[in-house]
């Protein structure tokens, strides 16, 4: 007998959580908190697929000043590394 991976699990327990009404969703989750031992905030965007896959993506601001960013990060050390409004006095 094969046992499922965490991952297929969850796979199942995503299509029943979409199939459910409000009390089968509740119920669901909490038999997943107690089996997995999850919060239920993880345990829902879990259930949701809503989580963001990991080394996917760059967060944060795009890299507007790449030709440049040497000079910038020298400036910057010169300056004893100070926040973003002061550097750009410096």
């Amino acid at each position: 007998m094969k046992t499922e991976t965490r991952e297929e699990r969850l796979a199942k327990l995503r299509s029943w959580h979409a199939r459910c009404a409000r009390e089968g969703k509740s119920r669901l989750l909490s038999e997943v908190c107690a089996q997995y031992g999850y919060s239920r905030k993880h345990a829902i965007k879990l259930l949701r697929g809503s989580l963001p896959k990991r080394g996917k993506r760059r967060r944060g601001a795009t890299l507007r000043y790449e030709p440049i960013c040497e000079v910038v990060e020298r400036i910057w050390q010169a300056a004893e590394q100070v926040c973003g409004k002061r550097l750009a006095a410096a």
